[in-house]
């Protein structure tokens, strides 16, 4: 959509701009490539773009020379706040008019659902 059109980026993407929001110190293509979501193509281009897009930097770790950090630039931060207003408006489009226990119980739910894959997946 709006983001795709003013800033030339794709889904993943904006996906990784996510996770690097979020990451902390696992904030490596390898630390990206073990959530298993993407192939090792796709993130090697998807950091590409965003690196010509002066989003993202890659930045050589102090102690280990090998392993390269990937860091959000400053422009990054604003279409962040872009995408968590858009995750906001579907959010409370989804859930309008929906009983506050009753969101509660849909949250059990899909916390059980996930406990459920990651035992069967283990």
């Amino acid at each position: 959509g709006q983001l795709h059109i003013e800033y030339n980026l794709k889904k993943i993407d904006i996906q990784i701009l996510q996770y690097l929001n979020n990451a902390g110190n696992s904030n490596t293509a390898k630390d990206i490539m073990a959530l298993g979501l993407y192939t090792k193509g796709h993130v090697s281009q998807s950091l590409k773009n965003l690196k010509e897009h002066g989003l993202v930097d890659a930045v050589h770790d102090r102690d280990d020379a090998r392993c390269v950090h990937l860091q959000l630039m400053d422009e990054a931060y604003g279409i962040i706040k872009q995408i968590d207003k858009i995750y906001e408006n579907i959010l409370s489009v989804m859930f309008h008019d929906i009983p506050a226990e009753d969101l509660e119980v849909f949250k059990r739910v899909g916390q059980q659902i996930v406990k459920n894959i990651n035992a069967y997946v283990e």
